[in-house]
């Protein structure tokens, strides 16, 4: 969804793929001549390798059991979902901070 709207990122689905089956994965730059940077499932010594940043994106927090009527309300007030966060101790969805508005909070 990120690369969809201009972010200079990797389709998860590939890299997904590319995990699950221990294929290493090249990353090249359309710019640059290079080899580029290899990536495989080997741990590596730091615990960060990259961020991609989009700004004025706002985290909706919603109960579990509420996830799904919320993702079908925005998609019937036509708000972009961005990312939908499922974890143990939080359930959101990231959207743009200027649809807040349209959504019924």
């Amino acid at each position: 969804a990120m690369a969809s709207r201009g972010a200079k990122v990797l389709h998860l689905p590939s890299v997904q793929f590319a995990w699950k089956n221990n294929v290493p994965l090249r990353v090249l730059s359309t710019f640059e001549v290079n080899e580029g940077s290899l990536v495989k499932g080997e741990s590596g010594h730091q615990a960060v390798s990259g961020i991609a940043i989009q700004r004025d994106l706002a985290i909706i927090e919603v109960d579990k059991e509420h996830l799904s009527s919320a993702t079908k309300q925005c998609q019937m007030l036509g708000i972009d979902i961005w990312n939908v966060i499922e974890e143990t101790e939080r359930t959101g969805i990231m959207i743009k901070q200027e649809a807040c508005a349209k959504f019924d909070l």
